[in-house]
């Protein structure tokens, strides 16, 4: 299982000279691990992490997005030997996950890791029961007001749930429901609130995506009236790019900055 803890580490931090949300062939990446790990040297940065998807729905199985549990050994084999050839003083690698959260199987899944050199969990939420959180707008369309906001209310205790766990270093784009929509006037961030005291009581960080800026939605994950509940809550931030390719990795981190920076002075 995990084998550091990096905010503890003083690793997650909003420093754009890490990145550590990364997808590659292994999951719905279009890079394989050596050619996101190579560019992410070559750019500079001090630490970078590939975290490809696992998930195993309860009642789905593995989608096709997600990496199998039978490729699990192949990956960290495979980042290992990487760590042994382009580490050095000024770079490190770091294996991770991102993990889709479910109560129902949570720890079967987290069984499966255990002997794994893994170095951080990414906690995310895509499902809401069966409902996929950003696969297609269509979805969306179907759903009446009152089903929009119950949708964004079980994000909301899902995402509490597993920062209740302590397993993870930081929860994935919390907002991710807004993808195709924005985010709805009518939502109450109360069940946000929740989360964040969660993260507080366990030491889990947020993340500042950036992915966002580039969906429909257009802004990041979380936007900044929900940013800046987070920094009112003191709960650590950690931008990241979700880079699915090698032009993605550090993807709109000024800007990130910029508005963390922003919401934090106001």
């Amino acid at each position: 299982m995990r084998q550091r803890h990096l905010l503890a580490e003083g690793i997650l931090i909003a420093d754009a000279r890490h990145s550590l949300h990364n997808h590659s062939q292994f999951s719905d990446g279009g890079a394989t691990l050596r050619e996101m790990a190579v560019a992410a040297k070559r750019a500079g940065l001090r630490y970078f992490g590939i975290s490809d998807h696992y998930t195993r729905h309860p009642e789905f199985g593995e989608p096709f997005w997600s990496m199998k549990t039978a490729d699990l050994p192949a990956y960290f084999a495979e980042i290992a030997a990487l760590k042994a050839e382009l580490q050095d003083d000024s770079f490190s690698l770091l294996a991770g996950l991102e993990l889709d959260y479910f109560p129902e199987n949570h720890a079967e899944t987290l069984a499966h890791l255990a002997d794994h050199p893994l170095d951080y969990l990414i906690g995310s939420v895509h499902f809401c029961g069966a409902f996929a959180l950003d696969e297609s707008a269509a979805d969306y369309e179907k759903l009446t007001e009152s089903e929009l906001l119950q949708l964004w209310q079980e994000s909301f205790r899902r995402l509490e749930q597993a920062a209740a766990t302590g397993d993870f270093d930081w929860l994935g784009h919390i907002d991710l429901a807004k993808k195709f929509t924005g985010f709805p006037a009518g939502v109450d961030v109360s069940g946000l609130v929740k989360v964040l005291k969660a993260c507080r009581r366990t030491a889990t960080a947020i993340e500042l995506n950036t992915a966002g800026w580039d969906k429909p939605c257009r802004e990041p994950y979380p936007g900044e009236k929900l940013l800046k509940l987070v920094c009112a809550e003191l709960v650590p931030v950690v931008i990241t790019a979700d880079a699915h390719s090698v032009r993605e990795i550090t993807r709109h981190f000024d800007r990130a900055r910029q508005l963390l920076a922003q919401v934090n002075a106001e």
